[in-house]
């Protein structure tokens, strides 16, 4: 008969078990410590060094919630992976909702300390808000130490063990587990590339464009509709719920990098092929689209946007062998039409390159689709368009400004001669305004957009002069194709091999007191986009995205992601040369999104090569799968 162990032993064993638990614990409480501590300095302070503050100086509070959230995203996975790694709960959903409760309280205490030196001590160095985060973050940690032990990360009963351990062996399972920390390691590496992103483009860089969409985003200008009032009226929330003007450059980094951690996921799962989902990736470093990654402009919402809706679709082909239940695919397809929506109410030419990845969407999420599921999903993307920019007009009420008369000025300006626009049949202050600017854009050598470079504006811009230029235009357009069909031809020739505009450096002069907050991480990227754009002038030419876009699109491989890849080509082409009538200038942020989604296009080539595309669903494979997932577990035993 064996006898008891002695209570000073039982006693040494408990100590030493929680000894060596209380030591993991702490290791990697030390490096969510430093995320969090780290992450929240270079918010509110900037890095050292630099003079400036950071993105959310004026909102402690709400910096001090999102460090010590990525710290706690961080302190799950190495707490359930090595900490609690023989004890972690089956059940993960629930074990991760604990947690969540758990760290909403530690949240609470850290974010609470904070609060407390700020508005009831009034304090607000950086060595007070310091202090007061590490005495939160000791309170936290001691709550979170024994909330982890009793009861996220609690020991499931020995059968429930046993049975999880017998579930789990073999290939299978290690498979699974290498996959896991894979997806981890590229979550990491997205996250640093977003921290990085917003670090070099704080406060966001900032053209003329944008700079007047800040105005109106603060109040300080009338909101008006010669660039999209949604950007300004998300702007607007995010500067009310933050306190900082460089909160949209956090959200379109967030986008971007996330919408490429999801299409790296979508492509290391079917092909197990870490340098493919690395190259994922790595589109978001290359020189043609850092260039513009932080720059706050409709074009780049536009961009991050369609590659959002390109991320949720190729989830959609992931999970289109799967038993998933229906409500998720109408969801999926609800956030997908949710950014084609936000694109084209950003940019309102998107919807050239929108519709093919919507087509991409519906077939991803709704396999072998009928005319009923056409017109439903139609029908969302209209309701998703309609609704918000009725709603705008109605309420936030923008000003018109006519913008679009500003292309048949072009026209007008650069197909007529002096002597047709002197006997045009207008007023004659438009005449002469006309006549002026056909004269000063000869003299200057000025190609295209007469209405900044050429024109008399007038004090209430285009509005006076949208209706008679309109009138104008379609009178003599008829009787001039062949100049007309010369002049776009040769404006377009222009934007394919003289593309202008290839990087927006820093902040534009302003009298808002907006800066860049890092000058030399500023000049580093200036460094590498402008010596890239001359060493390989190519990568920033329209021509050579034309190109790649049209092979794209006419041989997408047979590869596993043929029909994004194909998606993505037509895209790119119709974006590009659905520039041919309405072009304005020659800028390389209209070739953005071509650049960006044929990059896109050209990894998935390459990373699903000699992978065989998903079966097509067969029909009432969905009914079959929907009601196997419902079926009790021993139905089939029955």
């Amino acid at each position: 008969m064996p006898f008891p162990a002695s209570p000073t032993r039982s006693v040494r064993d408990a100590v030493r078990g929680v000894w060596r638990e209380a030591a993991k614990f702490g290791a990697i409480g030390a490096l969510a410590f430093v995320v969090d501590n780290g992450g929240y300095n270079l918010l509110v302070f900037g890095l050292p060094g630099e003079s400036g503050d950071g993105v959310m100086r004026a909102a402690p509070v709400q910096a001090s919630v999102l460090a010590t959230a990525a710290a706690a995203l961080f302190g799950w996975v190495g707490n359930r992976y090595w900490t609690y790694r023989r004890q972690h709960r089956a059940d993960m959903a629930r074990e991760l909702a604990l947690f969540l409760v758990a760290n909403g309280v530690g949240l609470v205490i850290t974010a609470g300390t904070v609060f407390a030196s700020r508005q009831l001590l009034g304090l607000d160095s950086a060595l007070s808000d310091n202090t007061a985060r590490i005495v939160g973050w000791v309170l936290a940690t001691l709550f979170r130490f024994h909330t982890y032990r009793r009861y996220v990360f609690a020991a499931a009963p020995a059968g429930a063990r046993r049975t999880a351990s017998i579930r789990h062996m073999g290939r299978t399972v290690w498979m699974w587990r290498r996959e896991q920390r894979w997806l981890w390691v590229l979550a990491a590496v997205a996250a640093f590339c977003c921290l990085g992103t917003v670090l070099v483009f704080s406060p966001g860089f900032l053209s003329p464009d944008s700079l007047d969409q800040l105005r109106q985003a603060q109040g300080k200008a009338p909101l008006t509709d010669w660039h999209p009032p949604v950007l300004s009226l998300v702007w607007r929330a995010l500067i009310a719920v933050t306190g900082s003007v460089g909160s949209l450059l956090v959200v379109q980094s967030l986008v971007l990098w996330g919408a490429l951690w999801v299409l790296a996921w979508c492509v290391w799962e079917p092909t197990g092929r870490r340098g493919g989902s690395l190259a994922v990736l790595g589109v978001g470093l290359a020189p043609f689209v850092l260039t513009f990654a932080g720059v706050v402009w409709k074009d780049v919402h536009a961009a991050f946007a369609l590659l959002a809706a390109c991320a949720v679709a190729l989830t959609g082909l992931r999970l289109r062998d799967r038993p998933v239940r229906p409500a998720v695919r109408w969801a999926l397809l609800g956030l997908g039409v949710l950014f084609l929506a936000y694109a084209m109410l950003v940019r309102k030419n998107a919807f050239i390159a929108a519709i093919p990845v919507f087509v991409l969407l519906v077939l991803a999420l709704r396999p072998g689709p009928g005319r009923r599921t056409w017109a439903v999903c139609t029908a969302v993307l209209v309701a998703g368009l309609v609704v918000p920019a009725a709603a705008v007009s109605r309420f936030a009420e923008p000003l018109q400004t006519r913008q679009g008369a500003q292309i048949l000025l072009d026209d007008l300006v650069h197909v007529l001669s002096v002597e047709e626009l002197r006997t045009a049949d207008v007023r004659p202050g438009l005449r002469d305004r006309l006549v002026a600017s056909a004269r000063e854009c000869a003299r200057i050598g000025a190609l295209s957009d007469a209405y900044w470079a050429c024109y008399e504006r007038p004090a209430d811009g285009l509005r006076g002069d949208a209706g008679a230029l309109t009138s104008l235009w379609l009178r003599e357009m008829s009787g001039h194709v062949p100049g007309y069909l010369q002049y776009r031809l040769r404006l377009f020739g222009t934007l394919l091999f003289e593309t202008d505009y290839t990087y927006k450096a820093g902040i534009t002069r302003n009298d808002l007191g907006v800066e860049v907050a890092h000058p030399r991480l500023e000049d580093m990227l200036g460094t590498y986009v402008n010596s890239m754009a001359t060493d390989l002038r190519w990568l920033f030419r329209g021509w050579f995205w034309l190109a790649v876009a049209l092979v794209l699109a006419i041989r997408p491989g047979g590869g596993a992601f043929a029909l994004p890849v194909r998606a993505l080509g037509v895209s790119s082409a119709a974006y590009i040369i659905g520039y041919l009538p309405i072009m304005p200038a020659t800028d390389f942020r209209y070739v953005y999104w071509p650049a960006l989604a044929c990059a896109l296009g050209l990894v998935l080539l390459w990373a699903g090569r000699g992978v065989p595309p998903p079966p097509p669903e067969r029909p009432g494979a969905a009914a079959e799968r929907a009601l196997t997932a419902h079926q009790p577990a021993d139905a089939g035993g029955r």
